[in-house]
């Protein structure tokens, strides 16, 4: 990151939303918000995921 303010060692707190959906062939497909919380800050951040169980 290149916030200045977030420099040194802390406390951060942070939860995560998710949403899957899983085919019946096994394929899946997946979202996820991961936001950060640090100083007073959001920091948002996320992802997804794709690909197949077996």
């Amino acid at each position: 990151m290149n916030d200045e303010s977030l420099e040194g060692s802390g406390l951060m707190f942070t939860a995560r939303l998710n949403y899957t959906l899983v085919a019946r062939n096994g394929l899946f497909l997946g979202i996820s918000f991961t936001p950060f919380l640090y100083n007073g800050k959001i920091i948002p951040f996320g992802g997804f995921s794709f690909g197949k169980e077996f």
